[in-house]
């Protein structure tokens, strides 16, 4: 019987010492394929692993607008809108806030800074309002359809790279450096 106990204790420990080196590898190797694959520390950075540095190799975010509406935005909006919490802009049209895809690093950007959670942080969130009847804002595939959702649909609101913004639409805030600035910053887009 005390053989068969030492038996099984040393299984077990090889057991969580094979999960653990699997573990490991897995974890350690996820880093180095992703550095080696891509051969650039900024991609490995704008999947998540440094959120903060990402945003900064990608620039500023404009939050954008219809041209005409960027009057009626404030700063404190911006997450209750992108949260569904405000519904209605001041004038009553119906606020139509759209995302990019959830593995898009402009929208990872975003997220932190105007809602202080990643995307994947608000899954939870978003199924319990959608219990409730509230859906998640859209998500369109790409920046050039948000420009274009942003510019022909009333109310909407939406995000793209700062130099990407262009005459359809206007700015109403800027995200830099992780947190959304009262002025407008002095950008060279080369345009």
């Amino acid at each position: 019987m005390r053989v068969a106990v030492k038996t099984n204790l040393a299984k077990r420990d090889r057991v969580l010492l094979s999960r653990k080196r699997e573990r490991v590898r897995r974890e350690g190797a996820g880093i180095v394929t992703c550095l080696i694959k891509a051969g650039l520390l900024s991609l490995c950075l704008m999947v998540g692993v440094g959120a903060d540095a990402a945003m900064a190799a990608q620039g500023p975010i404009a939050v954008i607008v219809a041209p005409g509406q960027a009057r009626n935005l404030k700063k404190d909006d911006l997450a209750l809108l992108f949260k569904r919490k405000k519904l209605f802009w001041g004038d009553g049209v119906k606020a139509q806030p759209v995302n990019l895809p959830a593995s898009h690093p402009l929208r990872r950007g975003f997220s932190l800074a105007v809602l202080g959670h990643t995307p994947e942080d608000l899954e939870k969130y978003w199924n319990d309002l959608y219990f409730h009847g509230i859906s998640p804002p859209y998500v369109l595939a790409s920046e050039e359809a948000m420009l274009r959702f942003v510019a022909e649909t009333p109310g909407a609101i939406g995000y793209v790279p700062y130099c990407s913004a262009d005459a359809r639409v206007a700015i109403g805030f800027v995200i830099a450096a992780g947190r959304v600035l009262d002025d407008l910053p002095e950008v060279d887009c080369g345009r």
